[in-house]
């Protein structure tokens, strides 16, 4: 199953509506409505609250293991989202904080 597939089965398993989803990721209907139709892939913020959200790792949200390029993400965010998964909830919002600064300083560099 593709990340898109996954995510609907889990929010229907959980009888969540997407207006309601949206709410708790403090993002729109459309965006849900966008990554369970496979237009969009979610960043890897969102995907970690994803995986809370419905208590399963991100691998397994992306199927990682069956099919690593269905999800539109390069192999390094791949990478990435398997040892992100890996950490306690406080080192992934200590990492989140880091890439934060990262992007930041890369984006002046340009």
């Amino acid at each position: 199953m593709s990340f898109s597939d996954n995510l609907k089965k889990l929010r229907k398993q959980y009888k969540y509506s997407q207006e309601y989803l949206a709410e708790k990721l403090k993002t729109t209907q459309q965006n849900i409505s966008l990554y369970e139709r496979g237009l969009v892939a979610p960043n890897i913020e969102t995907l970690t609250q994803l995986a809370d959200c419905f208590r399963v790792s991100v691998d397994y949200l992306i199927d990682y293991k069956k099919d690593p390029n269905h999800t539109g993400l390069s192999q390094e965010a791949i990478d990435l989202l398997k040892i992100f998964d890996e950490l306690p909830h406080n080192k992934k919002v200590t990492s989140i904080e880091i890439l934060r600064v990262l992007k930041d300083t890369s984006e002046r560099e340009l």
